[in-house]
């Protein structure tokens, strides 16, 4: 197995984890739930990637929780910030090429209401 592979792989687990409620249109944002107040982050399908990525490499990468933005610095890809958009080192860490990116986008913010199906998806679009 190669390492974007494992990658791959530990996406599909946090995808199926429960520890992120789906969102759509924005990385993370904070949502206050309308039956019980309480607030809780809604992550995209990039939201959640920026999330693996950062807990496998915090010392590239940070949320600022301020105002949700993904942070990444790396030799490769220089400095990104960014909320909307996954910056290239994450990308490039589950092997997605920049070109399907509008792909998982438009999935995520108009087909899907799940990260299971997000994550079949994603399975069928790498053979997983």
């Amino acid at each position: 197995m190669t390492i974007v592979e494992r990658n791959r792989r530990v996406l599909l687990d946090a995808l199926r984890s429960g520890e992120y409620n789906y969102g759509r249109g924005v990385l993370r944002e904070e949502h206050e739930m309308e039956t019980t107040d309480e607030v809780v982050d809604l992550w995209c399908f990039f939201g959640v990637c920026c999330d693996v990525f950062h807990k496998a490499c915090p010392e590239v990468s940070r949320w600022n929780d301020k105002n949700f933005r993904f942070e990444c610095s790396t030799e490769v890809h220089g400095s990104e910030v960014t909320k909307y958009y996954p910056p290239y080192a994450v990308l490039d860490f589950f092997g997605i090429n920049p070109e399907r990116q509008a792909f998982f986008m438009n999935i995520n913010d108009k087909d899907c209401d799940t990260f299971e199906d997000m994550a079949i998806i994603f399975e069928r679009e790498y053979n997983l």
